[in-house]
């Protein structure tokens, strides 16, 4: 059982607990056995879902029915860059050429696996919520109990939660300040490893800003509109500005590793109407081909 305390602000409005755990981004079926096991306490006492909640109130959530499938092995965390922690998540960078996640039972050398030997000095495990390409690296959010993997999943999903990219390219001067790239994105039919804009693709949109450049490379912000595999890799190519170091779109690849970093997420916690931003700093190689003249 995981249970959950919140003491509702000052300057709360009333709401019926029903939409109240609608904003939390409880799912139905969660909020189902709360009602019929009366395990939801307003100031220790169960109240009915047409009940109105108050500015102060203490609000006790009691889950009992949740699902725990997710098992990594344990892999030495020494290494471990971590940027965020509490008690519900943890945002780690990832680094380039390693894995998010493993692929088969008993696989180490992960990431994932990483963060499970951190966590198990606390008896927790880590759960999966989103994933970074093996070649490119920063950002990556992980909860740390089943209970939050869905509201997270909601909040991402309903693009509460924002991810920002960065990627460095070769000076190209049709290169707008801000720009929005919707080209579709589909399987390329010659090569199973990656992707392409293709007319019967799926909708992809990725908006970009210039943040600075020099006479020979750009450097540029990018959000994702949708999640498509290689999305900002593959819409970069097709405006003829391929990421640099991109193994797959990139030819040929100027570069031995991918300069796309996951350096910014603005992050809405669970139970909570608060918004944090955890960014990385820019990494050393991108300030190295800026500073080139």
């Amino acid at each position: 059982m995981i249970t959950k305390t919140i003491i509702l602000p000052d300057d709360y409005q009333a709401t019926g607990i029903r939409q109240q755990l609608k904003r939390w981004f409880i799912p139905k079926k969660w909020q189902h056995f709360l009602r019929i096991d009366q395990n939801i306490l307003v100031n220790n006492t169960y109240r009915p879902f047409n009940s109105l909640l108050q500015a102060g109130d203490k609000v006790t959530l009691r889950f009992t029915e949740l699902d725990s499938p997710q098992n990594y092995l344990a892999d030495d965390f020494k290494t471990l860059s971590i940027f965020y922690e509490d008690q519900d998540l943890i945002v780690v960078a990832k680094p380039a050429h390693i894995k998010t996640h493993p692929n088969q039972p008993g696989e180490r050398g992960t990431l994932l696996n990483q963060v499970a030997g951190y966590l198990a000095q606390s008896q927790q495990k880590p759960y999966i919520l989103h994933r970074l390409d093996m070649a490119t690296s920063g950002l990556i959010v992980f909860a740390k109990n089943p209970l939050v993997v869905p509201i997270l999943n909601a909040k991402f999903r309903d693009k509460i939660i924002h991810r920002y990219y960065l990627a460095l390219i070769k000076r190209n001067p049709h290169i707008q300040a801000t720009g929005q790239i919707t080209a579709p994105i589909g399987f390329d039919p010659n090569d199973k490893r990656k992707r392409q804009v293709r007319q019967d693709g799926l909708p992809a949109k990725t908006r970009y800003d210039l943040l600075a450049e020099n006479n020979h490379y750009q450097l540029l912000k990018l959000t994702l509109e949708t999640g498509r595999t290689h999305q900002i890799r593959v819409h970069l190519a097709h405006l003829g500005v391929p990421i640099i170091g991109d193994p797959l779109y990139e030819t040929p690849q100027s570069f031995p590793r991918l300069l796309l970093y996951a350096y910014q997420i603005d992050l809405s916690l669970p139970f909570s109407d608060k918004q944090i931003a955890i960014q990385t700093p820019y990494p050393a190689i991108v300030n190295h081909f800026l500073g080139q003249k």
